[in-house]
């Protein structure tokens, strides 16, 4: 689990984490980001393609080596217009996988069904770009 809360990160930010988590050799459960500056889809697109390239996501669980379980993204409270919409172009990264906007961790059986990515309360984005 990686913890980026309220660092004032923007989608160069998404980027660079990107391409971190790629040459990671395990997978990661989680990336938090909350209240940072993120304000567009580039980044998140970016991670979203890394991740479907990547054999290691979604990830057998940690607690459950039987069920598979996405890499949890949380954005909340950056300023994503649009939110919804972003979800839209997410999935088309992820071959018409829509990711999971469940709040708490969600598990599949099969790594096939699981989404690669979880967008936990990805709707509630900050409207002023002065936090």
């Amino acid at each position: 689990c990686l913890n980026l809360d309220a660092n004032r990160l923007t989608e160069a930010s998404l980027v660079a984490l990107s391409d971190f988590i790629a040459e990671l050799r395990l997978a990661v459960s989680a990336v938090h980001m909350k209240n940072n500056r993120v304000q567009g889809s580039y980044g998140i697109m970016h991670l979203a393609r890394a991740i479907k390239s990547n054999d290691k996501y979604p990830m057998l669980s940690e607690s459950d080596k039987k069920r598979y379980t996405p890499l949890m993204l949380h954005l909340a409270g950056n300023m994503i217009d649009r939110p919804m919409q972003v979800t839209q172009l997410v999935k088309e990264a992820l071959d018409n996988k829509f990711p999971s906007l469940s709040e708490d961790r969600q598990y599949w059986e099969s790594k096939h069904q699981c989404p690669p990515l979880q967008l936990p309360c990805f709707d509630k984005q900050e409207t002023s770009p002065f936090q």
